[in-house]
């Protein structure tokens, strides 16, 4: 931990340093230039300061937050921002120090004491959060505002073993493949795991789903008299199907939306990020959108946040209710908070949005926000006096030494269980309620708990609730948020008469009801820093540091080490990245209409100054438009030969000319090389009659001798 420490104090130092050493330097040039650096330096010293305060709050980079927020919703923040603690103080102190060396002069060589005292004041901050960064060590190693860089997106090329890596993932994970282009792609002939628990009828039923946020496995959902902190959902548990062994495969929300909605792989930085450009996928929303289903997603928040509305839209929901549409009709109980507002206002603001007539049958999406930073809402004192009195009468000596300094957290969530009680109540009364299926859970563990295995800072409770249930259970088999999707659709399939699904394309599985054990899952879970990854393979756990676990439930783990898991970790997030960036999750033919499909055989390179691919006159005025190019080379090739597209119009003027870099170049195991464009043109200006080529450049007459497309697919599709 020290290490991965100081190399943070190290990150914000640099700044220190960069700038009394431009300071000096530049007594050489002109007034105005020096004050020029020392504006930068004091603005850049702020921002660091801000990114450390931030990131002790929420375990997210300010400038991360920056990145994904709309400049309003910024503004925002901060004006809502109210949570102060006195040793913030000490994060400008940098800033007050790098003042006092200007005025001082640092030509006059006093800069030893301000760097030390700087130095200092960097450890200082850092151990009065100790037990935070034994948590979250490698984050705020890179915490800085240096990291704003890394935020920025680059287009990686990789070359891997196509061959080598999907054969590896499918025999790890067994099912009935049946492509290996698209190495997700499968069929199953199971049976429901879930079907036995549920009444069967020909009447669609509504999905109601209830993500809780930071919702603590731990701490909620007992079916036994635990301690815990939700009491309704307790009774409900007893009285559902209750997944005791549960785990989500994200520190962060960003992370989870796409597991549970669509059974979806992390790519690079989490699949939500790449909403310029979603790879096509199956989904719960798109599933039942099909079958007539009115898709609703209801948020305390801004849908903005993260790119869920993009993923939410892309995935088949048509309504979006979030804070802007919530703000308009607050009453005067019902408050904002930090990011948006009250779960109160969040459910009760729900039954004024649905109509009594609406349309059935219905899928409902909640998420929660009250348990998030800054963990405040209305009344809360009440609340956590409440939870002062749970921990002291049902908790142990040790869980009260646990939890005791963490009451205003455990305030929050028997709130939100209070609320989700009086959302039940008026729902009951509702004639779709004997019809409808409840999924409660939470989305991840509550971030800054103390935890008592590596496992448990995954696990989040979740239970199925239905008056369609037949008869509950209390399953302790290992699933996870990437089970839900295939279970649900087939569970609908088999007892509600709605279609089954040709071929398949989710990462997880059904869900295993056994009562016992089960620990056998290959998960990858991806940090809040968007970098780090946790594995589990089988009954081995292996975190971010490169311990590896020995699996016995996510409460109990013991040490132990196998070198390979390593290695399999790297090449499952190898396969799932690459499944991400090449579009190769679910055939686009089966998704969107084909405009333009060729096939190429054998073509010779050689010094042609063009090699034609696509040649296409748009029949329709085009709207969004995707162009997928694979090509499958004897030899890789320079920089010489280019891929470029072009639009002209009637009379053959230039509407769009570029040059486009491929996504992926990867070697198979013949030595052969495979290249992959998969392209979304700006499409605002094109119209019916133009003409759309896609050609290979050689623009140098460059003889590329022995060159050859030994062969390759081209489709443009809409979408």
């Amino acid at each position: 931990m020290q290490g991965l420490f100081l190399l943070g104090v190290f990150n914000e130092l640099k700044l220190v340093f960069l700038f009394v050493g431009a300071a000096l330097t530049l007594n050489f040039i002109p007034r105005v230039g020096r004050i020029l650096v020392n504006i930068i330096a004091v603005l850049l010293l702020t921002f660091s300061a801000l990114n450390q305060i931030y990131f002790f709050e929420t375990f997210t980079y300010f400038t991360q937050s920056i990145m994904e927020m709309a400049q309003g919703r910024m503004v925002s923040i901060l004006q809502d921002f109210g949570v102060f603690k006195a040793f913030y103080l000490l994060s400008i102190l940098p800033i007050l120090l790098y003042l006092f060396g200007l005025k001082r002069n640092w030509r006059r060589k006093k800069i030893a004491i301000p760097t030390v005292l700087m130095l200092f004041v960097f450890l200082l901050l850092g151990f009065l959060h100790q037990g935070t960064l034994l948590a979250h060590e490698q984050s705020f190693s890179t915490s800085s505002v240096l990291s704003f860089f890394d935020e920025i997106p680059e287009n990686k090329v990789r070359k891997v073993n196509l061959n080598r890596m999907v054969e590896a993932y499918q025999n790890e994970n067994p099912k009935q493949y049946i492509s290996t282009r698209f190495p997700l792609l499968h069929v199953d002939s199971t049976e429901s795991k879930l079907s036995p628990f549920f009444e069967k009828k020909a009447i669609q039923p509504n999905v109601v789903f209830i993500f809780v946020e930071s919702l603590p496995g731990p701490l909620s959902c007992k079916v036994n008299d635990e301690l815990s902190f939700t009491p309704f959902l307790d009774s409900l548990s007893k009285v559902s199907l209750k997944f005791s062994n549960f785990i989500s495969v994200a520190e962060r929300t960003f992370g989870v939306l796409p597991s549970v909605l669509a059974s979806l792989p992390h790519s690079n930085k989490g699949f939500m990020e790449d909403y310029n450009h979603y790879p096509k996928y199956l989904s719960i929303p798109n599933y039942l959108k099909q079958e007539g289903y009115d898709n609703n997603f209801y948020y305390g928040g801004e849908a903005s946040f993260d790119h869920m509305d993009s993923f939410m839209k892309a995935s088949g929901i048509d309504h979006i209710y979030d804070r802007p549409k919530y703000k308009s009709q607050l009453t005067a109980e019902q408050k904002e908070v930090l990011l948006g507002i009250e779960d109160r206002a969040l459910f009760e603001g729900f039954f004024d949005f649905k109509s009594a007539n609406r349309p059935q049958p219905f899928l409902d999406v909640f998420l929660t926000l009250t348990s998030h930073f800054p963990f405040q809402f209305t009344g809360q004192q009440a609340y956590i006096d409440k939870s002062e009195e749970i921990l002291l009468t049902k908790g142990s000596k040790v869980e009260v030494a646990k939890y005791e300094k963490y009451l205003q957290k455990l305030s929050t969530i028997l709130y939100v269980d209070e609320m989700i009680k009086e959302y039940f109540n008026k729902i009951k009364d509702d004639p779709a309620f004997e019809n409808t299926i409840f999924v409660i859970g939470g989305d991840h563990m509550m971030v800054g708990l103390p935890y008592s295995s590596p496992m448990e800072s995954y696990n989040t409770p979740f239970l199925i609730y239905s008056p369609l249930v037949k008869r509950s259970k209390e399953i302790k088999a290992l699933n996870s948020h990437l089970d839900l999707a295939p279970a649900l659709t087939k569970l609908l399939a088999t007892n509600f008469a709605l279609p089954y699904l040709d071929t398949l394309s989710w990462l997880g599985c059904d869900m295993d009801t056994n009562a016992s054990n089960n620990m056998d899952k290959n998960v990858l879970f991806m940090h809040n820093d968007r970098v780090g990854m946790d594995y589990l393979n089988g009954s081995y756990f292996i975190n971010n540091k490169n311990k590896t676990y020995r699996i016995q439930n996510v409460y109990q783990t013991k040490r132990d080490k196998v070198e390979e898991i390593d290695n399999r970790r790297a090449e499952h997030r190898r396969f799932q990245e690459f499944i991400c960036a090449n579009n190769l999750i679910y055939p686009q033919k089966d998704l969107n209409t084909g405009l333009f499909h060729n096939e190429i055989h054998f073509q010779k390179i050689v010094d042609k100054a063009y090699v034609s691919l696509v040649n296409y006159t748009f029949k329709e005025n085009p709207d969004q438009l995707q162009l997928k190019i694979n090509l499958n080379f004897n030899q890789v090739f320079n920089e010489d030969l280019k891929m470029v597209i072009c639009v002209r119009d009637k009379e053959g003027g230039n509407k769009m000319w570029e040059a486009v870099n491929p996504s992926n170049i990867l070697m198979d195991n013949k030595g052969n090389w495979n290249y992959t464009v998969d392209y979304r043109l700006n499409v605002k200006n094109f119209q019916k009659g133009d003409r759309m080529e896609v050609y290979l450049w050689n623009n140098k007459r460059v003889d590329f001798g022995d060159l050859v497309i030994l062969n390759g697919e081209i489709d443009v599709y809409f979408g």
